[in-house]
């Protein structure tokens, strides 16, 4: 809070004068003085910012008497005198007294600035005062820590030496302070940099590159980084000083140091682990198809080495086995120390077939190395363990902790065997058996062993020879037999690759539609598609430019989705129709009949044809119920315009009850079983 001294005959003066300030938004504390005793008594006491003289006539006299002597306590504060009237000739006499400000008494508000103005001023110079000691006490100390640095340091004012602490004076060749100051820096200085040294100095800040001369004439090169300082009081630019290094060098030991085993001069575990992540993110990134492979090495017969050939001949061992390890990968991949007796090895780019051929490869190579040391010979006695990397893979911890489980495995087997890594189905984890099925089917997409079975689609009124089929999908195995629907398709379903399986789905049905146009057959085909390519957008435009290309004669294509799907699809599957709209490509809705609510969608889709459920069609021709399911749902139908089909026809009764009820279209295995041909004869029924 300001204190004011207030010099006048009442104390009243001093309590209106408080009262006018904090009325004006002023907090200050005013004390009152009557004369010139009592107002030195005052300031001595309280040492006020502000004294404001009020006393008349009498104010001159008591202005002069405050600010006379330079011991006086009112000599260095600020002095405001209030007069009556304001005559020049005493303003004047007051401001060379040194009175801050003369104001009228009647101006109540120019001598609350000046109070505010003057009180400010007298705060802002006590925290300058401060800040100057702080200041000076901070550079006392810096002056002490750079006296007791390692890194050279120097003062330079007006371009000569003024200071440095030992180490400079150590890099420029002076034994003493004496030999260093006042000796101009641009003499030590390389000539062809004297130029850029002037500049430098001149703007007294940054970082530069320069070569300095030492005392002894030798040439250093060096980075000088200043700012500006002050030395002595006297403002001056600090020099800090960093002698360059070989970088080129350092970086090769720090090389060496990071990314080397120190023992076998191979890769250590650490840098290979980096470059597995690396990898692993590339594949990710990248070609699906791409794949890499990581091997784990495991010296078996540690215990068998110690008792012939002693820790000394372990080591030799490991440098020389690291070394013919490196040479048989070359510049396919990396090899790196990994335990204390096994190695890692990856393969950067490579296949099942090439990673087999590399691990038979080191397999061989084990079989014929022998050891020898001084009298003692030994074969090497490994476990070879193999496992491939792709977009699907695991982290990087959980692929050496699978390879390193294939070689255990290999151990088993004997001596100088092989194992690629294949999650037990028993006791693997749900991701593991997610990442071996994605393999599973990418790799039968690349090798084309997924194909298409066929089961006919019979007309039971008009257009009867026309063929129709309903697509099924199979799939091969590695070994060429083939794998149940059910779980390869569910397997699918929970990866992306069942939008790739579609794909490949319909482009093979296109084809088989296309070769039989060429024959005069005018096939139409229904084929199931995902929900996960129902639901992009991407799906129905790759869809609508593939038929576009196709130029398909007549409708001959349809998508075939589940009742309980469609529900939530009724977008999706709005656009598409309305994609593939004059493209030869329609929609069918199976699984009809199993709810009242399935016949809501036919008001919000308008499929070219409906399937009945399968489950209404078991035991059909003795379930009174489903028969008046059946007839009910092709009245609904007939009135919508939409053909019916009833699948799982299984006897001639059942075959005679939807012909009675006017049922459009049947399939099942009465009339003929799934085939991988399309030669039913339609004109047999």
């Amino acid at each position: 809070m300001f204190l004011i001294l207030h010099v006048a005959e009442e104390v009243n003066d001093a309590i209106v004068l408080r009262s006018t300030l904090r009325n004006a938004g002023i907090h200050a504390n005013v004390i009152h003085a009557t004369d010139l005793e009592e107002a030195f008594e005052q300031a001595r006491k309280h040492d006020p910012h502000v004294t404001v003289v009020e006393r008349g006539d009498q104010s001159l006299a008591i202005a002069e008497a405050m600010l006379a002597d330079a011991a006086s306590p009112f000599a260095d504060r600020a002095v405001i005198v209030v007069l009556d009237k304001l005559e020049k000739e005493l303003v004047q006499k007051l401001i060379e007294l040194g009175v801050r400000d003369v104001v009228p008494s009647d101006f109540e508000v120019q001598l609350q600035h000046a109070i505010v103005r003057e009180a400010r001023a007298e705060q802002q110079a006590r925290e300058l005062d401060d800040l100057r000691q702080l200041l000076r006490s901070a550079e006392g100390r810096c002056q002490k820590l750079i006296d007791g640095s390692s890194e050279p340091v120097t003062y330079v004012q007006d371009g000569l030496h003024i200071y440095a602490n030992k180490p400079y004076l150590e890099l420029m060749g002076f034994e003493s302070q004496t030999d260093l100051v006042d000796q101009p820096l641009l003499d030590y200085v390389a000539p062809e940099d004297a130029a850029r040294m002037r500049d430098f100095l001149k703007r007294g800040e940054g970082v530069e590159d320069f070569n300095l001369v030492t005392a002894e004439g030798k040439t250093v090169a060096a980075t000088l980084s200043a700012m500006r300082a002050t030395f002595d009081g006297e403002e001056c630019i600090q020099l800090f000083v960093t002698k360059k290094v070989d970088e080129s060098a350092l970086e090769e030991q720090m090389q060496l140091l990071t990314q080397r085993d120190l023992l076998t001069g191979l890769y250590n575990r650490n840098y290979l682990f980096d470059q597995v992540q690396e990898r692993l993110e590339e594949l990710r990134g990248g070609n699906m198809e791409e794949q890499a492979a990581l091997l784990h090495i495991e010296v078996m017969n540690i215990e068998e080495m110690r008792k012939h050939l002693g820790t000394t001949g372990i080591d030799s061992f490991l440098i020389e086995y690291g070394k013919a390890i490196d040479q048989i990968i070359g510049e396919a991949g990396q090899v790196a120390r990994h335990g204390a007796y096994s190695f890692l090895i990856l393969v950067n780019s490579t296949d099942s077939a090439s990673a087999q051929r590399l691990a038979e490869r080191l397999a061989s190579h084990a079989n014929k190395f022998v050891f020898s040391m001084e009298q003692a010979s030994i074969a090497a006695h490994i476990a070879i363990g193999v496992i491939l990397i792709d977009g699907d893979s695991p982290n990087v911890m959980e692929l050496v902790h699978r390879v390193e489980q294939a070689a255990h495995k290999a151990a088993e087997k004997g001596r100088n065997q092989f194992e690629f890594y294949r999650p037990d189905e028993k006791s693997a984890s749900e991701q593991e058996l997610k990442e071996a099925w994605a393999r599973r089917l990418r790799s039968a997409l690349k090798d084309n062993r997924f194909f298409m079975v066929y089961q006919p689609v019979v007309s039971l009124a008009e257009d009867r020879e026309r063929p129709r089929y309903e697509v099924f999908l199979r799939m091969l195995d590695e070994d060429g037999q083939e794998l149940s629907p059910l779980n390869f398709i569910v397997q699918a379903e929970r990866t992306d690759l069942i939008e790739s399986i579609d794909r490949w789905l319909i482009l093979s049905s296109l084809k088989r539609i296309h070769d039989g146009i060429k024959k005069g057959e005018y096939l139409q085909l229904f084929i199931r598609v995902s929900v996960q390519s129902l639901q992009k957008p991407e799906f129905v435009a790759w869809l609508k430019k593939t038929l576009s290309a196709v130029k398909l004669p007549q409708t001959l294509l349809f998508m075939q989705v589940a009742a309980g799907d469609a529900g939530y699809l009724i977008k999706q599957l709005n656009d598409l129709q309305q994609a593939v709209s004059g493209l030869g490509c329609d929609i069918l809705i199976d699984g009809f009949g199993e709810s009242r609510d399935e016949q809501t969608l036919l008001s919000y889709i308008r499929p070219a044809f409906i399937k009945v459920s399968r489950a209404l069609m078991s035991g059909f021709a003795t379930n009174t119920r489903s028969q008046e399911v059946v007839k009910d749902l092709v009245e609904f139908a007939q009135e919508k315009q939409i053909k019916v089909i009833c699948p799982n026809v299984e006897d001639a009764a059942t075959l005679q009850m939807l012909w009675g009820m006017g049922v459009d279209f049947v399939q099942g295995n009465f009339i003929q079983g799934v085939s991988d041909k399309t030669d039913f004869d339609f004109k047999s029924l």
